[in-house]
């Protein structure tokens, strides 16, 4: 469970310091209105990642538990049942 622990730690901070420090050369590259521009499309993109609503991780978290039983029917439905909204 530690192991776990750290390595989703390492997967929520990873990106973030990656951005700390590629975010100044991209605000070089780009120039600050462009730079504007493309976090007001992060912006947008962070609110319809709201709307997910831990679908997508509960969608891996039950096919991945068919998947270890062997039920690989079940996955199949699972899986397609978050498509299909039903």
């Amino acid at each position: 469970m530690a192991r776990n622990t750290l390595l989703n730690l390492i997967g929520q901070g990873l990106p973030l310091v990656v951005a700390v420090i590629t975010i100044p050369f991209i605000i070089h590259g780009l120039g600050v209105e462009r730079f504007g521009l493309l976090s007001l499309a992060w912006v947008i993109l962070g609110y319809f990642a709201i709307f997910d609503l831990g679908l997508g991780r509960a969608t891996t978290k039950f096919v991945a538990e068919a998947l270890g039983k062997g039920e690989e029917d079940q996955g199949n439905k699972r899986s397609l049942s978050l498509f299909e909204g039903s």
